[in-house]
């Protein structure tokens, strides 16, 4: 199988618009700008109640293992599901997406898992659509296999920025650490640009590895996120750490 062109497809970010709508509805606005002194209060736990410090030291061990920055990958999972382990992007019998929880989840889990990914996963159609049912330290080994299938970490590329650990998910294929290069282009890319146009906010006609970083910025301010960035500190001991997100 081509992994390439299956976690393109299989993985969240196709769906990313309307996952970001479930971080902010659980999440709220406002937030604070880098993190903070690597303490974990009630009120942040509370935030990310599904975490154990376990999980995130785990998460740790995953993103170092693929040359990644823990606080990177930790943001676009943020991205991705609120760092909900049930979060689910469903479909109704004709395929249009629903908040029905009767609906079938197309997309789920803390990285926003499809079945295109099974193969490489190693479980089957009816084992991933259980997924909204697992822990998080069920799901943190779904995100090491699907982040090691992709070529760029099999070469042992680091990830210099939030924004290639996003673009893994959005468009492996094209992955770049430049914020100019053209991720999705319109009347090229078809249905890919379409189902991303909420990223392409200046409606340039394209999406870029910068459009990604500017979505992962606004995110990062978040509650959720900063919340989940002082319990990754604290349960790491590394008060340090924090996002790469480069200017545009």
């Amino acid at each position: 199988m081509d992994t390439v062109r299956w976690i393109g497809i299989g993985v969240g970010a196709l769906f990313a618009t309307t996952i970001v709508m479930l971080v902010r509805s659980a999440s709220g606005s406002g937030g604070g700008g880098g993190g903070g002194g690597g303490t974990a209060s009630p009120e942040d736990e509370a935030l990310t109640p599904e975490w154990e410090d376990d999980d995130f030291r785990a998460l740790a061990a995953v993103a170092k293992k693929n040359r990644m920055n823990p606080a990177d990958l930790l943001l676009v999972l943020a991205s991705e599901s609120g760092l909900h382990p049930w979060a689910a992007y469903r479909v109704d019998e004709d395929g249009n997406a629903t908040t029905d929880k009767s609906g079938y989840p197309y997309a789920a889990g803390i990285n926003q898992v499809t079945k295109a990914a099974n193969d490489v996963l190693g479980i089957t159609e009816a084992e991933r659509a259980t997924i909204p049912t697992w822990s998080v330290a069920e799901e943190i080994p779904l995100v090491d296999k699907l982040f090691r299938a992709i070529s760029w970490t099999k070469t042992g590329k680091p990830y210099a920025h939030a924004g290639v650990i996003y673009a893994a998910n959005f468009a492996p294929a094209r992955m770049s650490e430049d914020v100019n290069a053209v991720l999705y282009r319109q009347g090229v890319d078809g249905a890919a640009y379409t189902r991303n146009r909420g990223f392409d906010v200046a409606v340039k006609g394209y999406i870029t590895v910068g459009d990604l970083v500017e979505h992962l910025r606004g995110v990062a301010m978040g509650p959720v996120y900063q919340s989940a960035l002082r319990r990754l500190q604290a349960a790491t001991g590394d008060a340090g750490l924090a996002p790469r997100l480069p200017a545009g």
